[in-house]
């Protein structure tokens, strides 16, 4: 299969290929469609977007485990600070109750 590039050097792909173009397309940092290695056929450009598609899903995968430790964690954080806040009500309740007590006994007497 041969392909015609415009450009500075023009000819078929092979040829461009053959004499070297790649070669300085290479060390330009320029290396265009023409003189890559890959096959452009179907099955490629198919075998490509199915290991997109899996690497996708792989990723957005590990965001969701991800995700789930941290909304763990969050959840575990909140229960504690509520577990806290109850802990110091029931505090302030007993002490409160036993000031109303005392209060009770000394007007008993």
């Amino acid at each position: 299969m041969t392909v015609l590039v415009t450009g500075p050097v023009t000819g078929p792909v092979n040829d461009r290929c053959r004499l070297g173009g790649h070669r300085q397309a290479q060390r330009s940092g320029r290396l265009t469609g023409a003189c890559r290695t890959n096959a452009h056929n179907g099955v490629v450009i198919m075998y490509q977007v199915e290991e997109l598609a899996t690497e996708h899903s792989r990723a957005a995968l590990e965001q969701a485990v991800r995700l789930r430790h941290t909304r763990r964690f969050l959840m575990l954080r909140r229960a504690q600070r509520m577990e806290r806040k109850a802990e110091r009500r029931m505090v302030e309740a007993w002490r409160r109750a036993s000031e109303l007590r005392a209060t009770v006994e000394l007007a008993d007497y």
